[in-house]
């Protein structure tokens, strides 16, 4: 089954990310709080240079797939929430 995810970015005056998460499924809201609490306080730039190995050395091996891809699949919506912050960033600059 499908679970839904919801996940808030916060950016700070220094443009680190701070992320909220919840979900529908009580197994998968422990991972959104474990995947938000790891890669909180990270510059848009931390958030891109982040890998999938990266996720992986949270040990998570006893995870389902599905449940290992839904982890990469938050990763790659908060890296995607990084570059729009940081494109935004850099249109408020340039406007400035």
């Amino acid at each position: 089954c499908m679970s839904r995810v919801w996940i808030i970015d916060e950016v700070d005056a220094e443009g680190r990310h701070h992320f909220r998460g919840a979900s529908d499924a009580i197994i998968v809201n422990g991972l959104v709080a474990m995947m938000t609490e790891a890669f909180s306080g990270l510059t848009a730039e931390e958030l891109m240079s982040l890998t999938v190995d990266q996720v992986r050395r949270l040990n998570l091996g006893a995870l389902t797939t599905q449940r290992q891809v839904g982890m990469i699949a938050m990763l790659e919506h908060m890296q995607k929430l990084g570059q729009k912050s940081g494109r935004q960033q850099h249109l408020r600059r340039a406007v400035s």
